[in-house]
């Protein structure tokens, strides 16, 4: 390789010394080192490393580093996925499903960097806010949509369709919409099925709906899903944990997008050895 994107979070990473380990392995392989400036504030001056902006910081990098947890993939993700670029992640979180590599394990990253890697790739969802059938705001996600009434203990009347037929009506906190990377996350913890990462498919999963036989539905990535809140009840959008504004009227439109996220991958184990280690760490 010969340009390294970095992409730390400073509040996991406090001190950048994750940071400067992993720009001293790349510049002792050959390889040129860029940040960009939204995750430079703190950082020590140092020869190894260029700030630049974002979109200069990426341009004809052959990887993106990112230190932090699966939040800190979820926003390095749109970038990456808009310039065809694979993400390395290195654990510095609690979890970290989607992350690689563990701090303790940086010189694997001399792996990466001669090309002895593998890729994973991971569909997005194209979510699309509708007001009056015009898209009024839309987002990429790598884990989730999510509709919710917004306050705690807020319960909404909504209702879900696929490709235009009804499919679900209930009362609820709200609905998850995910990707099967996102499977693992809020969809999981909410009594979601957890799907292999490589499927293609859209994971509906009503938040504490009040009815006896609503179940989570795994769709066709193919589909397109519409969530429609009932007129007259307030409703909040939250994609891959940012928030989209919603009106009064507004329909949200998920389907499966044009880009995707890939993930590098350098240990020899699988899926289910993965999920295995990540679940029974301790909290």
């Amino acid at each position: 390789m010969k340009k390294v994107a970095l992409y730390p979070n400073p509040e996991r990473d406090k001190g950048f010394g994750a940071t400067l380990a992993v720009a001293a392995l790349c510049r002792a392989a050959g390889a040129a080192v860029t940040l960009p400036e939204i995750c430079a504030a703190g950082l020590p001056d140092t020869p190894d490393i260029a700030v630049c902006p974002e979109a200069e910081a990426l341009r004809g990098a052959d990887c993106i580093v990112v230190l932090g947890g699966d939040g800190t993939i979820l926003h390095a993700a749109k970038a990456a996925s808009r310039a065809d670029i694979p993400i390395l992640g290195v654990n510095l979180g609690r979890v970290g499903f989607m992350t690689e590599l563990e701090a303790d394990e940086l010189p694997l990253l001399r792996e990466v960097l001669a090309g002895r890697f593998s890729r994973d790739r991971r569909m997005m969802l194209k979510v699309e806010v509708l007001r009056g059938g015009l898209v009024a705001g839309e987002a990429l996600a790598l884990n989730d949509a999510v509709l919710t009434g917004g306050l705690t203990g807020r319960v909404i009347p909504l209702e879900v369709l696929s490709d235009g037929q009804p499919i679900l009506g209930f009362f609820g906190d709200g609905v998850i919409v995910a990707t099967p990377t996102g499977s693992t996350a809020y969809s999981m913890s909410a009594g979601g099925p957890i799907v292999e990462p490589a499927a293609d498919s859209l994971v509906v999963t009503p938040l504490c709906p009040h009815a006896l036989f609503t179940r989570s539905i795994v769709f066709s990535a193919g589909r397109r899903l519409t969530l429609r809140p009932k007129p007259g009840n307030p409703a909040f959008l939250t994609v891959d944990g940012s928030s989209l504004p919603l009106q009064p009227g507004d329909e949200v439109s998920i389907g499966r997008a044009p880009s995707h996220t890939t993930l590098i991958r350098v240990k020899t184990y699988g899926f289910y050895e993965h999920l295995n280690r990540k679940l029974h760490r301790p909290p």
